[in-house]
């Protein structure tokens, strides 16, 4: 059997990473989990696996462009920054 790159303790703490992120959000993890599946099971081969993967992804993507737009404190607020709170310009 050959080695793995990871030690044991890098391994448990990926795994507890992975389950705080579920515990975190468990809708996003269930939506990764089936969306995996779905490619995975060939979903993509039928037309209405195609149909369903673009309405999806026009769901998703106003979320996940917010979410990769917002800074620092994870919770989807964006952080004030010095100045720009009193909207003096």
């Amino acid at each position: 059997m050959a080695a793995s790159p990871y030690s044991q303790a890098e391994a448990e703490y990926g795994v507890a990473a992975i389950t705080r992120r579920i515990r975190k959000r468990p809708l996003t993890s269930m939506t990764i989990a089936c969306g995996a599946g779905f490619f995975v099971g060939g979903g993509l081969h039928t037309w209405i696996g195609r149909t369903m993967l673009i309405y999806s992804i026009r769901l998703a993507m106003p979320e996940l462009i917010r979410e990769a737009l917002s800074e620092g404190n994870g919770d989807g607020r964006r952080e004030r920054r010095a100045g720009a709170a009193s909207g003096s310009g």
